[in-house]
C-alpha cells in the first residue's frame, strides 16, 4: 500500500512538473514571436505612426495566441513596442481582446 501511494505521489509530481514546463515554454515561444513575427510586419512600435495593418500583419495576429502574447511579452521588446497599439492591431485584424484583459502593462478598456 505504501510503495502504491509512494508511486502515485512520483507520477503526479512528474505530471506537474511536465505541465509547468510546457507552459513555461509555451510563453517563450508566445514571446520570441512578438519579436520575430508581429514587430517585423505589424505597426506596433512606440512613437512609430498609428496605420492600418497590411495583410501580412493580419495573417500573423490570426495565427498567434493574443492572450499568450500579452503575458510574455520579454522586458527587451517592451521598450520598443506600443502595447496599446499591439492591442488596437489586434482589433483591426479582427482579433480582439476582451475588455478587461491585461497585456503587458496595458488593460483593454470596454468597447465603445
Amino acid at each position: 500500500m505504501a510503495k502504491s501511494l509512494g508511486f502515485i505521489i512520483l507520477i503526479l509530481t512528474l505530471t506537474v512538473l511536465t505541465i509547468n514546463t510546457a507552459q513555461a515554454s509555451h510563453g517563450w515561444e508566445c514571446g520570441k514571436y512578438v519579436k520575430e513575427l508581429l514587430m517585423p510586419d505589424c505597426p506596433i512600435s512606440k512613437g512609430g505612426p498609428d496605420v492600418t495593418p497590411s495583410e501580412n500583419c493580419c495573417s500573423d495576429i490570426q495565427a498567434v495566441d493574443m492572450y499568450c502574447i500579452c503575458l510574455n511579452i520579454p522586458d527587451d521588446v517592451r521598450d520598443q513596442i506600443s502595447v496599446e497599439k499591439l492591442v488596437s492591431v489586434a482589433a483591426q485584424c479582427n482579433k480582439p481582446l476582451e475588455p478587461g484583459t491585461h497585456c503587458g502593462d496595458y488593460t483593454v478598456p470596454p468597447r465603445a
